[in-house]
């Protein structure tokens, strides 16, 4: 592992980590390496400026190790991230094939979270961090080279705490700090979220409140047999003189609102999904009641 390269060094006078743009070139940059604790030197004339190694690197892992410490140490001096949307759909995901299609939650600005603790054990699983906003708890996986896997995912369900991971995969060799600020703090699709609590709270609470339709069968022109609709359809699919109703295979099988398809009856979470985006935006996870947050519809059904 000699000469082992990595983009962050640990600032000695300051204790801080940085990048090689801002210490002197060389051995002059005063710097050790965020992993291992060797000396580093700073090269800057080369295809990917960083800090290599003076000797050889003690232990695996600083490459990784060293991004993980530069993102935490934004996270706890600036306490600041743009929440990465949401997609969602109220439908049971057993009903459908259509799962992505759904409801997408944009946020339009960063919040300022009040408090930053590192590497808390929660249960089985230490995250790299943990937000604090107004009472609620974020956890935060800063992910290189290790993906976060369906065990973390369940875990993070199982004890109803929202989870993001901030993907720092791409090109780790060339990150720097300004680089992965802007990951953390503006819009990037390099942060996703692991788990959101907060609405999937509010997707059961739809779900169990949906209106049940039933079914009647109607003859169409173009079948020889009577076809299953559903009457008074909310999102007017379809159009029969003055009412509108919905084909149960065609369009309530797909539909992001349906979370019950029977042989006779239909249950409809459309109107309790609304309210459900509602409450979502004005939720005190929201940095402000109106503006910083917003609901599309990704596909229509």
């Amino acid at each position: 592992m000699k000469n082992l390269k990595v983009p962050f060094g640990l600032h000695i006078p300051s204790g801080k980590i940085v990048d090689v743009h801002s210490v002197e070139l060389g051995a002059r940059c005063n710097c050790t390496c965020p992993a291992c604790g060797a000396n580093l030197i700073a090269k800057l004339n080369h295809k990917t400026p960083h800090f290599a190694h003076k000797s050889e690197c003690l232990v695996n892992g600083g490459l990784e190790t060293s991004i993980h410490k530069a993102a935490k140490q934004i996270l706890a001096e600036e306490k600041q991230i743009w929440l990465p949307d949401y997609s969602y759909a109220i439908a049971d995901p057993r009903l459908t094939q259509y799962w992505s299609e759904g409801i997408e939650v944009k946020f339009t600005n960063a919040i300022h979270v009040d408090s930053v603790r590192l590497e808390v054990p929660i249960g089985t699983i230490i995250p790299d961090a943990i937000l604090e906003y107004k009472g609620r708890e974020i956890a935060i996986e800063v992910e290189v080279f290790n993906p976060i896997n369906e065990t973390k995912r369940k875990e993070y369900a199982k004890r109803a705490l929202s989870a993001i991971r901030i993907d720092l995969s791409k090109k780790p060799h060339a990150l720097t700090l300004d680089q992965i600020r802007k990951i953390i703090q503006e819009a990037d699709e390099r942060k996703h979220w692991i788990y959101n609590n907060r609405i999937s709270e509010l997707i059961r609470e739809a779900r169990k409140r949906a209106t049940e339709k039933q079914i009647v069968y109607h003859k169409s022109h173009k079948w020889p047999y009577p076809l299953p609709h559903v009457q008074n359809c909310p999102l007017k699919i379809r159009q029969h003189e003055a009412s509108f109703f919905a084909n149960v295979k065609l369009d309530c099988r797909r539909c992001k609102y349906a979370t019950l398809v029977e042989i006779k009856r239909v249950r409809c979470a459309e109107d309790e999904a609304n309210k459900a985006i509602q409450k979502f935006l004005v939720s005190d996870l929201i940095p402000a009641v109106a503006g910083t947050a917003s609901f599309i519809f990704m596909s229509d059904p």
